[in-house]
């Protein structure tokens, strides 16, 4: 249970480091390979690259009331699985909600999530023959915005290990 904390200043200045989720690298508030049952709510997380990171466990988690300010370049990621964020309430930043497929299809459900003050609200980043997609309810919620990416699996991987050798 990660809850009712205040998560800040996750910023990272690396040269690596930058808004590119696929070819850069971003300092997390909460970052988490949920197992089933786990809850994220509650938080107030803001200032970092990404507010909360959720990644490779579909379907095991309740992320909900969380209030995510000023987090620069993402609000919430959610990858490789199927999520479900409600009443999560984010504003400030780049993007509010990232939906990101990259070893498998991803589908990011939002529930009553109110996304203000953001550039994009929500964004679909698809990669190496995966999808990714945002639901929102009520529907039509956020304008989405969708992007292909002609990055392989295995270069996403060695991005990663080179970088977690510095």
């Amino acid at each position: 249970m990660i809850d009712h904390n205040r998560v800040s200043q996750n910023i990272c200045k690396n040269t690596a480091c930058g808004p590119d989720y696929f070819n850069q690298f971003q300092a997390f508030g909460i970052a988490f390979e949920g197992k089933k049952g786990s809850i994220i709510s509650n938080n107030e997380v803001f200032n970092n690259d990404v507010g909360i990171g959720a990644s490779f466990s579909s379907g095991c988690c309740k992320i909900s009331d969380n209030v995510l300010k000023n987090n620069r370049f993402f609000g919430i990621t959610i990858q490789d699985g199927k999520y479900t964020s409600r009443e999560d309430k984010i504003s400030g930043g780049n993007v509010g909600v990232a939906a990101i497929a990259i070893s498998t299809s991803t589908v990011a459900t939002l529930i009553n999530d109110e996304i203000t003050k953001t550039t994009i609200p929500t964004e679909e980043l698809s990669c190496c023959g995966f999808t990714a997609s945002i639901v929102s309810v009520p529907s039509d919620s956020f304008k989405v915005s969708k992007l292909q990416f002609n990055i392989k699996s295995s270069q996403v991987q060695k991005l990663l290990s080179k970088y977690q050798r510095k």
